[in-house]
């Protein structure tokens, strides 16, 4: 299954706007975690994972996101072969889903 990882940093921006940003990327099917053996991890602050999607229309879908904060943004789209990580927070998932 392939998917992307976007990172957005809004320029001169507060809590507020990223909680805007935040709502905004979920609207157009971005998340900020993602489950895998039973556990879900939550990706850094301001970092999405969305699957399915390709690097240029995931762009534009951001661009739409970070629009609604009224806040200059800059925004980065990958679409990784291999992912690894380190570090983030994860919980356990409930057997029930």
């Amino acid at each position: 299954m392939s998917y992307t990882i976007t990172r957005v940093e809004l320029h001169s921006a507060n809590y507020v706007d990223y909680v805007t940003l935040h709502e905004a990327m979920d609207s157009q099917g971005f998340r900020r975690y993602y489950d895998t053996n039973g556990y879900r991890y939550h990706l850094p602050e301001a970092e999405y994972i969305r699957w399915n999607g390709s690097a240029k229309g995931d762009l534009q879908l951001a661009e739409t996101a970070a629009a609604q904060t009224g806040k200059a943004a800059s925004i980065m789209v990958s679409l990784p072969s291999d992912f690894e990580q380190s570090g983030l927070r994860k919980e356990k998932l409930s057997a029930t889903g």
